[in-house]
């Protein structure tokens, strides 16, 4: 006869009887509902839509934007998301870019006055020696 390995335990965990499983939120789903995830794939959603390309965030990336939505309501994250991918005014349409200070406070201002700043030329010329 072999050894018992484990011992029949007669505790019994009543804290996980009472929880039910978490329904999966989808895009339809009242914003207050989405968590960290449902921002990030949101946004490589419309990152694939509207560039017809596949978006890859990194670890920095999701870090910024657990980041920031630890300081900045749902909905206007949300919202935020899709101004920055509609608007032509940012060249580069990173998780990164749309995180940071700059881009939220454009975003801010976009957002109230419906209004971009002017985008200010390069004043140095061609830096490599042409005219």
């Amino acid at each position: 006869m072999l050894p018992k390995v484990i011992k029949a335990s007669l505790e019994v965990d009543v804290e996980s009887e009472g929880k039910k499983p978490k329904k999966k939120v989808s895009f339809t789903d009242p914003v207050d509902e989405w968590g960290f995830h449902h921002f990030r794939r949101y946004f490589e959603y419309l990152y694939q839509f509207k560039l017809k390309s596949l978006y890859m965030p990194v670890g920095g990336d999701l870090k910024q934007l657990s980041n920031l939505l630890k300081v900045k309501d749902k909905d206007i994250v949300k919202q935020y998301m899709e101004y920055f991918i509609e608007l032509d005014f940012f060249e580069v349409k990173h998780l990164r870019v749309f995180c940071s200070s700059y881009s939220q406070a454009i975003l801010d201002g976009y957002h109230q006055t419906g209004d971009l700043p002017e985008k200010k030329k390069n004043e140095f010329g061609d830096i490599f020696g042409g005219d």
